[in-house]
């Protein structure tokens, strides 16, 4: 009787690669985003300061604070975007570690199976292996696999 056990283990990563993705193009449409907020932001800000610097009457007066509040309208808004940004890139690290710790389940599942089965046959003496098998070629391919399984498991 032959045991052999074939385990496939697909990479945690790409179970949210498509979401991970997603999450970035939204990072960095924020970022241009905020890029372009803060570009108009530094008008109104220069703004401000001219009607400031031409405030000789009421009417100026009221255009410079009009200009302060757009300034720290916009200021607000690029603090919004900003936390927005973070947000998602905060959701994306969540996703990449649960992707990773969906791969290291996999992996210590996988190195159980394997640890179970060289226990399992550890007590198995050479010469009984050999009258196990059919053929010689099917003992040497068993001898085989189980050297490079432990080779395996010495190199992770």
């Amino acid at each position: 009787m032959q045991i052999l056990i074939i385990l496939s283990i697909p990479v945690g990563e790409f179970a949210h690669a498509s979401e991970i993705d997603g999450l970035k193009n939204q990072i960095e449409e924020r970022n241009n985003e905020i890029k372009e907020l803060k570009r108009k932001e530094g008008e109104y800000k220069q703004a401000a300061t001219d009607a400031h610097e031409a405030a000789g009457s009421l009417t100026e007066l009221i255009t410079d604070y009009n200009a302060q509040i757009r300034s720290v309208e916009g200021r607000i808004y690029i603090a919004q975007k900003e936390i927005t940004t973070i947000t998602l890139q905060v959701k994306r690290t969540e996703l990449e570690i649960l992707a990773k710790e969906e791969n290291i389940k996999r992996i210590h599942a996988y190195i159980a199976a394997v640890l179970r089965e060289i226990y399992e046959d550890s007590d198995e003496e050479i010469t009984a292996m050999m009258f196990k098998y059919d053929d010689f070629s099917e003992f040497f391919n068993q001898v085989k696999y189980r050297d490079n399984l432990q080779t395996e498991l010495k190199i992770s």
